[in-house]
Parts: structure tokens; C-alpha cells; sequence
């Protein structure tokens, strides 16, 4: 292989991963509108300001399903509550790490190592002193990243289902017993 084929090896990696990213922030996003809705109608709590994509953003429907599947999910049970929030933390972490990702710039370290790329995030600071540092990041490391992200809608369905027997939500239109 020849250097100029690695390089662009290297960059249609680093590409083809960052739109899994950005495609499995949009599928998260979905999913979490739709769990959004879900939960709404348990607490009859309006969110259909949220759910308008032209004037709604991602961040505001995370922080009220976090308040809802806290409500729903976590306050019987401190376990439930505990793995709740760290899911939530994980998809803030998610949140920033693409709106980084998909506004920076990206450029190769170096000829010689076609899968180790810098990152350098969006800022109009120019003082040497004052700008944030670039990040190294090889392929390897995005693709650790592009697979959390990937599995933080899985997990949550998954969180769901361990806790489902004590949020008292309506199976087959009829309550659990003890809500």
C-alpha cells in the first residue's frame, strides 16, 4: 500500500466513523424523543414544545426525560435512581462529545501514522495562552467512542425493562398492582 492510499484510508475511516456518530446521535435523539412522549402521558406532563426539531434542541429533552424516568423509575427504588443517572450522565457526556466533534476540525498528526488524527475544538480565541489544547485521537479510540454511543438507546430500553416492575406504569391498560 502505497502513503497517499494509506492517508486516504485513514480519512475515509476517520469520516465513515464520525457518521456513525453523528447518525447514532440522531437515532439517540429520537429515542429519546419518543421516550420523551412516553413517559409525558404517565405524568401528564406537556412536552410538545420539546419535540418541535426547528426550536427544540437535544439538551432541554434530555434534562426533562431525566426528570421524568427519575419521577417514573427512581423514586421507589435508589438503584433504579443510581443507574438512571449515570445512563444520563453518559448521554450528556454523548451530547457534548458530538457537538465538539461535529463543529472542530480534524487534520492528521502525521504521513507516518495515517490512524492518528488531532482534534482542535471551535474557538475564535487566538492567544496561544488561552486556547484549548489539541487532542490526539487515533481510530481506534473514536470507534470506543462511536460504540458508546451507539449503545446508550439499547441501554436505556434496557434500564426500562430491569426497573419496569416498580415504576406502576399501565400494562395492557391496567396498572400494576401496588400503584
Amino acid at each position: 500500500m502505497t502513503q497517499g492510499s494509506a492517508l486516504l484510508q485513514g480519512e475515509d475511516r476517520l469520516h465513515w466513523l464520525l457518521g456513525r456518530l453523528v447518525h447514532s446521535y440522531a437515532r439517540l435523539d429520537l429515542n429519546i424523543g419518543l421516550q420523551l412522549r412516553s413517559l409525558s402521558h404517565y405524568r401528564a406532563v406537556d412536552v410538545d414544545e420539546l419535540l418541535k426539531p426547528e426550536t427544540s434542541t437535544f439538551k432541554p429533552r434530555l434534562r426533562r426525560l431525566r426528570t421524568l424516568s427519575l419521577e417514573v423509575y427512581g423514586q421507589r427504588n435508589r438503584a433504579a435512581r443510581e443507574a438512571f443517572e449515570r445512563w444520563f450522565r453518559r448521554a450528556e457526556a454523548a451530547r457534548a462529545l458530538r457537538n465538539n466533534y461535529a463543529h472542530g476540525r480534524w487534520g492528521l498528526v502525521s504521513v507516518q501514522q495515517p490512524d492518528l488524527f488531532i482534534f482542535v475544538a471551535l474557538s475564535w480565541v487566538f492567544d496561544p495562552e488561552k486556547m484549548d489544547p489539541p487532542v490526539q485521537l487515533s481510530l481506534a479510540e473514536l470507534e470506543e467512542q462511536v460504540l458508546e454511543v451507539e449503545s446508550l438507546g439499547r441501554d436505556f430500553l434496557a434500564l426500562q425493562r430491569t426497573f419496569e416492575s416498580i415504576a406502576g406504569l399501565p400494562v395492557n391498560g391496567a396498572l400494576r398492582e401496588g400503584s
